[in-house]
């Protein structure tokens, strides 16, 4: 079975903002999805899907943006 988590960026901002590194903030996240998912049912695959918190008022990356697209290639297949 499959599972898809949505998850708004704005739980990797905070927790960046608390002092954690990009790194630590998307482990945290991940760990709680799959938590989650093994509590409900077993599944072998999780599409986490980042929502939220991309852009910035003028259509740029934001600034914790740019830390999170470095870590897209270490998350990939994980």
């Amino acid at each position: 079975m499959q599972g898809l988590a949505l998850v708004d960026f704005r739980n990797l901002q905070e927790d960046v903002a608390q002092g954690a590194t990009p790194t630590i903030a998307i482990e945290e996240v991940l760990d709680a999805v799959v938590g989650g998912f093994r509590r409900w049912r077993p599944v072998r695959e999780i599409d986490v899907r980042l929502y939220g918190g991309w852009l910035d008022e003028h259509g740029h990356l934001s600034a914790n943006a740019n830390d999170f697209t470095r870590l897209l290639p270490y998350l990939r297949g994980r």
